[in-house]
């Protein structure tokens, strides 16, 4: 995989703004299009603020390492974090689109 990003940010919300920027310049050296460069900037900046609040609970001292790399013209990321582990449960309605494919659910499902 060629290396476009190995980072760590402190997991806090005013440190977002440093996680986009450094997201959309690996984006631009992964030639994404503008579009999908905006696309991963989202993506990424939910899974983060996702890291901080459930993972961390907005606790003072945390961290999280962003990698991005291409790997055969596909986009890789992984964020690594040492928060709370999220808690899957198998949606007794399936495959809704509330809870995603093969029934997998965080939370609770909408139906």
């Amino acid at each position: 995989m060629a290396e476009l990003l190995d980072r760590t940010f402190p997991a806090r919300t005013e440190d977002l703004s440093a996680v986009r920027a450094a997201v959309r310049e690996a984006c631009q050296r992964a030639h994404c299009t503008e579009e999908a460069s905006e696309q991963v900037v989202l993506a990424i900046n939910e899974a983060c603020m996702n890291i901080i609040k459930h993972g961390y609970g907005f606790a003072a001292g945390q961290g999280f390492t962003l990698r991005m790399g291409v790997n055969d013209d596909v986009l890789m990321v992984q964020l690594l974090d040492n928060g709370l582990p999220a808690k899957m449960r198998i949606c007794a309605h399936g495959n809704c689109t509330s809870c995603g494919p093969a029934g997998w659910a965080y939370g609770s499902c909408a139906n």
